[in-house]
């Protein structure tokens, strides 16, 4: 069975987390759970639109974290080099991107090179590019 859960930023000026949006720092927490879209809430609690993510239905054979949309995974290349990928939603599927590369593919193609979450493009945009 698949789960459905979403994850996103609620702003609070006593948060521990600090993301990047529209060129704003914003200070807060991230809430896990279900999606209530008349706000929209993550359970009760009001987050911000742009930050909303689902669960992508995998998690990374690492550390055993959940992968949502709007995640940066890491792996090691056959160089030894770390890549870094930005995880949306597109064509009908979860896929990744590589930072300057336009190209993207299915999300779970990656898998065979385990890859793990190391951040998300709220609070480690420096990691890929991002449009805003």
């Amino acid at each position: 069975m698949r789960i459905i859960k979403f994850r996103g930023f609620h702003a609070d000026e006593h948060g521990k987390t600090i993301i990047k949006l529209n060129g704003k720092e914003i200070r807060g927490f991230w809430y896990y759970g279900d999606l209530h879209t008349d706000g929209p809430y993550i359970n009760e609690h009001l987050v911000i639109p742009e930050t909303v993510g689902q669960y992508t239905g995998y998690y990374d054979d690492v550390n055993g974290r959940d992968i949502f949309e709007g995640d940066i995974l890491s792996y090691v290349n056959e160089d030894g080099g770390v890549k870094y990928l930005a995880v949306f939603f597109g064509n009908g599927c979860f896929r990744y991107s590589e930072k300057g590369n336009c190209t993207d593919n299915e999300l779970h193609s990656l898998f065979c090179l385990k890859p793990k979450v190391c951040g998300n493009i709220f609070e480690n945009p420096e990691l890929v590019e991002v449009e805003e």
